[in-house]
C-alpha cells in the first residue's frame, strides 16, 4: 500500500481540554505499551471555536514517539480507525482523505440527546459525513451505559456489542492511603461548568457541606458558583481549573464526591475514574451504578454526609471500600484492557512496532509561513518571529514580509525576508499607503502560496486585511502582547479577522490595566517568548572574553532602545556619570541595530559602544544592566537574572513599560527609573554588590516555559490539521 501503515489510526480533536483527550492519551499509551503501532489526524472540529493548543497528554505522546501525526494530503492506511467524539463531523471534510482501513469505530463520548431533551447530535449524519471523507462505515462505541442509553433503539446504526469504556493507568494513579480525620476532607474536580454541579443551592451544600466538622477541597471553580451557591463557605477551598495537576489534587482528599445537574448526562465521568483510581471512597448518583457498580457508594445529596460519616467509624471499612475501588478499575478500566478490546472486538494484535524514541511530526510535504510584522520602534516584534520561526518543524519553511529595519537581520538569521517600508518612512500618509501595501503583500502571498500567516504587530493595518482576504484558505494567526494603552482597544475588534490569536505571557501581566486583559479567554496563551533561552547564552567566561572585559572588572550593560520615539539622552548621560564614579566599573553600550545616528562619542575610556543581536546571547558577561522596559528585554534580563536598573519608554505609542519597570522593584527583580530624580538613589543599588546578589537569587526562582516553542507547536498543529 501507499503511504503510511498503521495498526491503529486515531482521528481526534486533540486540543479538547477534558475527558476526550484524556481518554484519547490512555489509548495511544496502552496501545504503545502493546506494541501497537498508531498514527494520529488532527482534525479542526466544530466544537471548539477558538484557539487551543493540543491537550498536554496528548502533545507529550506525540513528542515522544509514541504516536505519529499523520498528514491529511498524504495516503494511509489503518487495519482500525477510532474516530474520538461523536460532533466531530457534522459534516465531511474539506477534501476526501486518501485512507485504507480494515475496521472504523465512532466512540461517542457524549449522549446524541441531553438530560432535558434536546437533540445534541444526528448520528446518522456523523457517520454518512465520515463516509463521505474516508469511505467506511463506521460502527458506534458507547462509552458507557448511559450514553447506550440515548440512542434510538430504531436508528439505522451498528453498534459494538460492548461499551467502549475510558482507560486510566490504575498503577500510576494509585495513591497511599489517608484514613478519615477530623475535619474530614473531601473534594471534586471538573471542568468549570455549571452543569456539572447540583441545580439546587441545597443540594450542594447538602452534598458539600458548609461545617467545620467538614474539609471541602474543589479544582475547577470560577465565577459562576458565585450564581449556584452565592458566596462560596468559609470551609471551601476553590482552585481554577488546571490550577494543579488533578493526580496531585486527589491525593490531598480522603473522600470525593460527585453530583451534577439534573440537565447533564454524564457520558462516563473520567473525573470519577481518576478518584476511583487514586484509591478514594466516592459518593455518586445512582445513575452511575451500571457503569462503576459496587466500586462506589451511591445516593443523593442529601444522603451523601451519612455515608461518609458511616465509613468514618471504621478504618477497616474505608479500607474494604478503597480496595473495591481499585480491585473494579484495574479490571475493568486499565491500559490492560485495551488490546484485550480490539482482540475481541477486531482480531487484533500488534503487527508493527512503532519506530522507536522520539520523532517530529509527519508532514512530508514541505509547507511555507509567512511572518509580516509591523515596524516596530525597536526589535520586538520581529525578534518574536524569529524566535518562533527556529523552532518549527522542518518541514515547515519561514518567510518573512516585514515593515522592520531590521530586515537585514533576518536576512543574516539565514532566512528568505522581504521588506517593504512603513508609511512613515515614505513620509506618506496611511489612506495612501494601505492599497499599495495591500496589493505587495497580496503579490507575495500569491507568489509563496503560504499555508499560514503570522503576523506579530499591535494594529493589523487595514492593507493587512484587505491582503488576506485574497487568499481565504490560508490560516491567519495574530501574535499580540499584552500591556496595552486604554485608547488604543477600538482596533481589537480585527482579531475577527484571524483564526487565532496568541498572547505571550507578561511576567508584569497582573498589572495590567489595558483593553487585552477583558479577552485574554479567547486568546491562546503562551508562556513568554525568548529568541534565545537562558541555557543557551554563552558562558561567562567565554562571552566576557570574547567582549574584551578584563578579570576584576564591573561590567555594566547599558541598552535604551533606538530612540526614535523617546529621548533618553539626558537620562543617559546622567546615568553614565554616575556609574563611572566607580573606577572598577566598565560600561558596554549597547546600540540598537535601528539606531538611525552614527554611535555617539564615548564619554570615557572605560565607556564602549558595540551594536550586538542578539545581545542576550552575551548577558553573562555583565554584573549588571541598565535597560529599557520593552517586552524583550525585560524578559530577557529577568528571566536571565541580570540585576537591571529598568528604564520605561513612556511614549504614548508604547506599551506600559512603567508598569514592568514598577513589577521588577516590587517583587525584588529589579529597580525601576521613572524619573531622573530617582537616579542617585537607584543607581546606589545597582552597584551594591548585595543588593545585586539578592536580585540574582530571587530571578533565579522564576520558571518559565518557552512560549516560542509553545507558539511554534501551535503552528505545526494548526498546518497538519484537517478540516
Amino acid at each position: 500500500m501507499a503511504g503510511e501503515e498503521f495498526d491503529l489510526l486515531f482521528v481526534a480533536d486533540a486540543r479538547f481540554s477534558g475527558g476526550t483527550s484524556t481518554a484519547l492519551a490512555a489509548e495511544i499509551e496502552a496501545a504503545w505499551r502493546a506494541g501497537f503501532s498508531a498514527g494520529l489526524l488532527h482534525v479542526h472540529g466544530p466544537v471548539l471555536q477558538r484557539a487551543y493548543a493540543f491537550h498536554p497528554a496528548v502533545r507529550a505522546a506525540v513528542d515522544a514517539g509514541k504516536v505519529r501525526l499523520v498528514d491529511p494530503r498524504s495516503p494511509m492506511a489503518a487495519r482500525l480507525t477510532i474516530v474520538h467524539h461523536p460532533m466531530l463531523f457534522p459534516k465531511p471534510l474539506g477534501r476526501r482523505i486518501d485512507l485504507k482501513t480494515e475496521h472504523a469505530v465512532l466512540v461517542a463520548h457524549h449522549p446524541p440527546v441531553d438530560g432535558a431533551g434536546v437533540v445534541e447530535y444526528d448520528v446518522r449524519r456523523q457517520l454518512d459525513s465520515l463516509g463521505e471523507t474516508f469511505g467506511f462505515e463506521a460502527q458506534v462505541a458507547p462509552v458507557g451505559p448511559n450514553v447506550r442509553a440515548r440512542f434510538d433503539p430504531a436508528a439505522n446504526v451498528r453498534f459494538t456489542p460492548s461499551d467502549w469504556h475510558n482507560l486510566i493507568d490504575a498503577a500510576a494513579w494509585r495513591a497511599p492511603f489517608r484514613p478519615f480525620g477530623k475535619p474530614l476532607v473531601i473534594g471534586r474536580h471538573s471542568r468549570p461548568d455549571p452543569l456539572k454541579w447540583p441545580d439546587r443551592r441545597e443540594d450542594i451544600l447538602a452534598a458539600w457541606p458548609d461545617d467545620a466538622a467538614w474539609r471541602v477541597r474543589v479544582l475547577g471553580g470560577g465565577a459562576y458558583l458565585d450564581g449556584l451557591i452565592g458566596p462560596l463557605p468559609s470551609n471551601w477551598e476553590v482552585l481554577p481549573f488546571g490550577a494543579v495537576e488533578p493526580k496531585a489534587f486527589l491525593r490531598t482528599l480522603q473522600a470525593y464526591v460527585y453530583f451534577h445537574s439534573d440537565r447533564w448526562v454524564e457520558a462516563f465521568g473520567y473525573c470519577v475514574l481518576e478518584a476511583l483510581a487514586s484509591g478514594l471512597p466516592t459518593v455518586l448518583p445512582e445513575s452511575f451504578r451500571p457503569l462503576f457498580g459496587e466500586a462506589a457508594l451511591y445516593g443523593s445529596p442529601a444522603q451523601t454526609r451519612d455515608l461518609l460519616q458511616g465509613l468514618a467509624q471504621s478504618e477497616q471499612a474505608q479500607r474494604r471500600q478503597r480496595e473495591r475501588g481499585l480491585q473494579f478499575t484495574r479490571e475493568r478500566f486499565s491500559l490492560e484492557q485495551f488490546p484485550r478490546r480490539l482482540k475481541t472486538l477486531y482480531g487484533l494484535t500488534p503487527r508493527r512496532r512503532l519506530w522507536p524514541g522520539r520523532r517530529a511530526s509527519a508532514s512530508r510535504t514541505e509547507q511555507t509561513v509567512l511572518f509580516v510584522s509591523s515596524n516596530g520602534v525597536g526589535l520586538g516584534h520581529i525578534t518574536r518571529q524569529m524566535a518562533i520561526a527556529r523552532r518549527l518543524a522542518p518541514w515547515i519553511k519561514p518567510v518573512f514580509f516585514t515593515l522592520s529595519r531590521g530586515a537585514g537581520l533576518v536576512r543574516d538569521a539565514g532566512y528568505l525576508v522581504e521588506h517593504t517600508p512603513f508609511h512613515r518612512y515614505l513620509k506618506s500618509t496611511p489612506e495612501r499607503w494601505n492599497p499599495v501595501f495591500a496589493k505587495e503583500l497580496a503579490e507575495a502571498i500569491r507568489f509563496y502560496a503560504p499555508a499560514a500567516l503570522v503576523f506579530d504587530g499591535n494594529v493589523p493595518y487595514a492593507g493587512l486585511v484587505d491582503a488576506m482576504k485574497t487568499a481565504p484558505a490560508m490560516r491567519r494567526i495574530w501574535i499580540r502582547r499584552g500591556m496595552w494603552r486604554d485608547h488604543q482597544g477600538a482596533i481589537l475588534s480585527r482579531a475577527a479577522r484571524f483564526d487565532a490569536v496568541i498572547e505571550p505571557a507578561d511576567l508584569a501581566g497582573e498589572h495590567d490595566e489595558g483593553p487585552t486583559r477583558a479577552l485574554r479567554s479567547n486568546v491562546l496563551a503562551v508562556d513568554p517568548i525568548l529568541m534565545i533561552r537562558p541555557e543557551e547564552r554563552l558562558a561567562r567566561g567565554r562571552a566576557r572574553k570574547d567582549l574584551g572585559i578584563k578579570r576584576g572588572r564591573l561590567a555594566i550593560s547599558l541598552q535604551l532602545g533606538s530612540g526614535t520615539n523617546f529621548d533618553f539622552s539626558a537620562m543617559r548621560e546622567k546615568l553614565i556619570g554616575r556609574l563611572l564614579e566607580r573606577p572598577e566599573v566598565d560600561i558596554f553600550e549597547l546600540r540598537s541595530p535601528l539606531a538611525e545616528t552614527t554611535d555617539p562619542e564615548p564619554l570615557s575610556p572605560r565607556h564602549r559602544i558595540l551594536r550586538l543581536y542578539p545581545a542576550f546571547r552575551y548577558s553573562l558577561a555583565f554584573d549588571a544592566a541598565v535597560c529599557a522596559a520593552g517586552y524583550n528585554s525585560f524578559h530577557e534580563n529577568v528571566v536571565g537574572a541580570i540585576p537591571t536598573l529598568f528604564v520605561a519608554n513612556q511614549a504614548e505609542e508604547m506599551d506600559r513599560q512603567d508598569l514592568r519597570a514598577l513589577y521588577a522593584e516590587q517583587h525584588g527583580l529589579g529597580w525601576a527609573l521613572l524619573d531622573e530624580s530617582e537616579l542617585e538613589a537607584k543607581a546606589a543599588m545597582l552597584l551594591d554588590a548585595k543588593v545585586r546578589a539578592r536580585v540574582r537569587r530571587r530571578a533565579g526562582e522564576l520558571t518559565t516555559g518557552d512560549g516560542a516553542r509553545q507558539a511554534a507547536l501551535f503552528i505545526e498543529e494548526t498546518l497538519i490539521a484537517a478540516r
